[in-house]
C-alpha cells in the first residue's frame, strides 16, 4: 500500500490493528487452556480498541490521540525468540509473541514517521501510533517480568 496522505495512513493503521486482532482471535479459537484463552481475548480486544480509536480519530486534530511519550523499554522480551504461532503456546509464549508483535508495530510506525518527516500531520500521527505500540509492549513486558521472571 502506498501511503500518500493522512487518510490513507489511518486506513493502513486500521488494517494493521485488524490483522493483529485476527491473529489473536485465531489463537483464541485454537486454545483450550482457559488462562491462555482469557489472555488472547484481552489482547484481541486491545487491538479492537486501537482500531476503534483510529476509526474515531479526528483527522483535523491528530493531537486528540496523543499519549505520554515517556514510556520505558524494559526489553524483557527483546532477546527471546518469537514462538511459532502454529505450535502449542503456553502463557510465557503468548506474552513473548504479543510483545514481539507490539515491537514490530512500533518499528513500522517509527519508520513511517521518518519517511513522512516533511508532512507534519503524517509524521505526528505515526509518532503517536508508535508511542501507543511502545506503551502496549511495556505493559506486556511488565506482565512477563511479574509472572514469568519472578517465578524463575
Amino acid at each position: 500500500m502506498k501511503i500518500k496522505d493522512l487518510k490513507t495512513a489511518v486506513n493502513f493503521a486500521i488494517e494493521q490493528e485488524q490483522n493483529a486482532a485476527d491473529i489473536y482471535n485465531s489463537l483464541l479459537e485454537r486454545s483450550s487452556n482457559s488462562g491462555n484463552r482469557k489472555l488472547f481475548e484481552e489482547l484481541r480486544n486491545t487491538e479492537y480498541d486501537h482500531k476503534k480509536k483510529l476509526q474515531e480519530l479526528d483527522l483535523d486534530n491528530v493531537e486528540s490521540f496523543n499519549e505520554d511519550d515517556n514510556i520505558p523499554n524494559i526489553k524483557a522480551t527483546d532477546y527471546l525468540v518469537e514462538p511459532d504461532r502454529n505450535g502449542d503456546l503456553d502463557y510465557e509464549d503468548i506474552l513473548v509473541l504479543a510483545a514481539k508483535r507490539e515491537q514490530k508495530s512500533y518499528e513500522m510506525y517509527k519508520k513511517f514517521s521518518e519517511i513522512f518527516k516533511d508532512n507534519d500531520k503524517l509524521k505526528q500521527l505515526f509518532e503517536i501510533l508508535a508511542n501507543e505500540e511502545k506503551s502496549h509492549k511495556y505493559e506486556i513486558e511488565k506482565m512477563y517480568d511479574d509472572i514469568v521472571l519472578n517465578e524463575n
